[in-house]
């Protein structure tokens, strides 16, 4: 917009531009306008960031806020962007910048301190991961192949002489399913009882006994008929059982205590005792 001054540029460019800044300019008071645009409500001082329009305003207020190196030579050249904010794009960046930090190998700063810590962090756990992994690897291969230790090796309990790591991999996996259901101590003891039968031998078939009724009944009648030989025993006390048991105690209360007999008062002799034992 180019026009003779003082035409009201200047005025009319910081009323467009509160439309994109959502604020009115501090050079007036209490100012009141209306902006109308099509197919949209009229914009005023009272709803500044009513409308969605994309406005984007070049003017002496512009230049100020951000091309202050126009006004004052100390300030450096930056780079211009033609949809304005650039100054607060610069503090952002600064911001941004100081919490980034500097980015080196030896004293980095900021994130990139951080960074470096987090790295040294997940290399430590990366080495001590694979060092884990290639010893868990091992021994899987251990319980799957070797000949001590192996499944392989035990196919009378496991049953597959072809076993091997990827085939523990998989019965692994099944284990971590929800739907596996492991079995306790009591029906793995029993399981292992029924692997570990071994057949019994045959029974021979046994011959059929041949009795001869005759040597049965001559064997018999001999047993029956035969006459019983003395047997040391002492008759009167075979005979009367309360008799016996009193004798009994008796010889235990006398033998290698007395010589004569605590009820009678006489002398128990050699013949006597002998007797006693035998029966």
């Amino acid at each position: 917009m180019i026009t003779a001054s003082p035409s009201g540029k200047t005025t009319l460019s910081r009323i467009i531009r509160a439309l994109e800044l959502g604020k009115i300019s501090d050079k007036y008071d209490n100012p009141e306008f209306a902006v109308s645009i099509k197919d949209s409500p009229d914009i005023t001082q009272t709803n500044l960031s009513s409308h969605t329009k994309k406005v984007r305003v070049f003017n002496e207020d512009f230049v100020k806020e951000n091309l202050k190196f126009i006004s004052n030579a100390d300030e450096s050249i930056v780079p211009f962007a033609i949809l304005g904010g650039n100054a607060a794009l610069e503090e952002e960046i600064e911001i941004l910048s100081n919490e980034l930090g500097r980015d080196h190998a030896e004293t980095p700063t900021g994130l990139y301190l951080e960074r470096k810590s987090m790295l040294e962090i997940y290399n430590v756990a990366k080495s001590a991961h694979e060092t884990a992994s290639k010893q868990l690897d091992i021994k899987l291969t251990q319980k799957a192949t070797n000949r001590d230790i192996g499944i392989k090796y035990k196919p009378e309990r496991f049953g597959d002489q072809n076993y091997n790591k990827a085939k523990l991999d998989t019965d692994i996996a099944l284990t971590l399913t929800e739907s596996f259901e492991p079995i306790n101590d009591e029906e793995q003891q029993n399981l292992l009882n029924l692997l570990n039968e071994k057949p019994n031998a045959n029974i021979l078939e046994m011959p059929k006994p041949n009795f001869s009724f005759l040597e049965l009944s001559t064997e018999s009648e001999q047993l029956i008929t035969k006459s019983l030989t003395a047997s040391g025993k002492i008759e009167e006390l075979v005979k009367n059982s309360i008799m016996n048991r009193w004798v009994k105690e008796g010889k235990t209360l006398h033998e290698n205590k007395r010589q004569d007999c605590s009820f009678c008062g006489n002398k128990i002799t050699k013949e006597r005792w002998s007797a006693l034992e035998s029966h």
